[in-house]
């Protein structure tokens, strides 16, 4: 198995098991923002290992496995995000409602927001997510090739 698709499927599973540990210790801090951002950190060192793994190159072949390693790991967080929020534990979605509508950053906005789970919604949300996969894949490549 290439080295980019192992480590995005290592940080994939590390972020699931990150969330269901916080899952079984306490439901609602599934929802808490500064696991969602600081899972980031495992993304983060997954892409760099993958990106020093690779046989050294020029700028675009160190994005590449930057970039493959986090849509690997992001597809399995965005299956685990869909099983979790829409099949086994729809409820979590209640729970994020409250979380967002009692922040004064977002106030009152998110009151009538949908936020169902569904599987159309959850592609959506994960192909949104890879255009800040590969700026942060650009970031990644760049460090990693100083």
């Amino acid at each position: 198995m290439p080295a980019k698709i192992r480590f995005g499927a290592i940080a994939g599973t590390a972020t699931v098991v990150l969330f269901l540990l916080f899952y079984w210790i306490d439901r609602p801090l599934v929802n808490h923002p500064a696991l969602w951002w600081g899972s980031m950190i495992l993304y983060l060192v997954f892409m760099y290992r993958a990106v020093k793994s690779a046989a050294p190159g020029d700028f675009r072949s160190a994005l590449q496995p930057a970039f493959l390693t986090f849509v690997v790991a992001n597809a399995l967080f965005y299956l685990f995000y869909y099983l979790l929020f829409g099949v086994f534990d729809p409820g979590l979605v209640d729970l994020q409602r409250e979380t967002m509508v009692s922040d004064p950053r977002f106030g009152q906005a998110f009151e009538n927001y949908d936020l169902k789970v569904t599987l159309g919604n959850t592609f959506f949300r994960y192909c949104y997510s890879l255009i800040g996969g590969f700026i942060l894949s650009l970031g990644v490549a760049a460090a990693a090739r100083r």
